[in-house]
């Protein structure tokens, strides 16, 4: 087995954070073709990393974007640990508000900056860093397998067929996976995730557009078609989805789900200063189980028009909103497809053309907590967080939690390890520092344990 060159440094936290500033500036964008050559990069990256230290280490091709996986077999006897993370990330851009470059760490005396920092360059580097540590140190206490995809961002789309191709290189008795949020200053191990898919809708009303003096009044437009269409879609007073039939397989929220989720520490004023908002609509249940137990359809992107410098006066003849589902454990994502499209044509107007593009439907998952995985992550969580865990329901989407349970029967263990104001997915996306700490003391206890 290959001596570890792994570099020391002064302190554990600069040796981790010089890592994470190496592969932070790899701007591994899955969204966006043009960053293909990031993508490899930060593959190249993390191959040279967990070879160095010892790890067999295989890049395999042809499933999108190329999977990394690395193992640290240290005993045969001993159980096999299964360390899921993804190396891509959301675009970012400094003109987008950013108060320094995205791709370039940023530390101050509480935070860390960078577009990937906790989703989810950090949280799986911490796993990686801990593992490594104690593999150079003879501690490690499991066998341990890392799989790391680039297509997260995008759906993990090629995900399913990977596992089932790729199942007997997975083998593992438990997958500890690090891709979320604490609430407040509390740890959490998640209970489940929503399921979903994303969706493109397309009104054409004309060949062109058209002049809005000399058509104006007379010819459909198809922004104001699409609106129509939108309205339709959600209950403008209590924000219900209105497609027939979207709730009917929606798990009924027991007493012990709904006394657990308002165990959860909730400030709402915190909430609203995180987020930006105003009001916290759908207050009939608390946010955990509105936004974990119950299903959401959101718009979240609108296309039409002329909208440069100045006016153009045309009449527009395509427009396109990109519509989020968040589905729940029980609905069945492809049926729910179905009656969105039966949806769609039944209001949509004669006089234009639609088009409704799906994109990777998945199932959300619900898990059991009562096993030796789960009590163990807890215990540990207790040591280095100085606080017993509370066990949420997210209402975010992990295609792998279930493809996991599916395929490979391996019981997940799922550990937030980010800050709740990290800002994932937006501007100056950030580690508490003081959280980073205790998430890299439960990293390494967890796999010398």
């Amino acid at each position: 087995m290959a001596k570890s060159k792994f570099i020391k440094l002064n302190t554990e936290m600069d040796e981790y954070l010089k890592l994470l500033r190496e592969i932070i500036a790899i701007r591994s964008v899955s969204t966006d073709a043009s960053y293909q050559t990031e993508i490899h990069k930060a593959v190249k990256w993390y191959k040279e990393l967990l070879s160095r230290a010892g790890a067999e280490v295989e890049i395999i091709s042809g499933y999108d974007n190329p999977f990394v996986i690395a193992k640290f077999l240290v005993d045969k006897s001993l159980s096999t640990c299964l360390v899921y993370g993804h190396y891509d990330v959301q675009p970012a851009n400094i003109d987008e508000g950013w108060t320094s470059e995205p791709f370039s760490l940023r530390i101050d005396d509480q935070r860390v900056y960078a577009r990937g920092v906790v989703d989810n360059k950090g949280q799986a580097l911490i796993h990686i860093y801990s593992v490594i540590r104690a593999f150079r140190e003879n501690k490690l206490s499991k066998n341990v397998v890392f799989l790391l995809e680039g297509n997260e961002e995008t759906g993990s789309p090629a995900l399913p067929r990977f596992i089932k191709d790729k199942s007997k290189l997975l083998k593992a008795d438990l997958a500890l996976i690090s891709d979320g949020e604490i609430v407040g200053s509390t740890p959490v191990i998640e209970a489940g995730f929503r399921g979903g898919f994303n969706s493109t809708l397309q009104v054409k009303t004309a060949d062109l557009d058209l002049h809005s003096g000399i058509y104006g009044g007379t010819a459909p437009n198809a922004a104001h078609e699409l609106i129509t269409i939108l309205t339709k879609l959600i209950d403008a007073k209590t924000y219900k989805v209105n497609i027939p039939g979207f709730y009917e397989d929606v798990d009924t929220i027991t007493d012990d789900q709904l006394k657990n989720n308002k165990s959860i520490p909730f400030n709402s004023k915190d909430y609203k200063d995180i987020s930006g908002i105003k009001v916290i609509l759908n207050e009939e249940y608390d946010v955990y189980t509105q936004t974990g137990l119950l299903p959401s359809v959101q718009i979240t992107g609108i296309s039409s028009g002329y909208n440069g410098q100045g006016y153009r006066n045309g009449i527009p003849a395509v427009a396109s909103a990109k519509i989020n589902f968040r589905l729940v454990k029980s609905q069945s994502a492809q049926k729910i497809t179905k009656q969105f499209r039966e949806f769609i044509d039944k209001i949509k107007p004669s006089y234009a053309e639609i088009d409704l593009q799906i994109n990777d439907p998945y199932e959300g998952v619900k898990l059991d907590l009562d096993n030796d995985h789960i009590r163990l992550a807890a215990k540990i969580i207790n040591k280095t967080f100085g606080v017993d865990p509370v066990y949420k329901y997210s209402g975010g989407g992990l295609p792998i939690v279930t493809y996991l349970q599916d395929y490979l029967r391996i019981t997940p263990v799922l550990v937030p390890l980010g800050n709740e104001d990290c800002n994932m997915h937006a501007i100056n996306e950030n580690y508490n520092l003081k959280v980073l700490k205790s998430a890299l003391d439960f990293s390494m206890l967890y796999f010398t344990s």
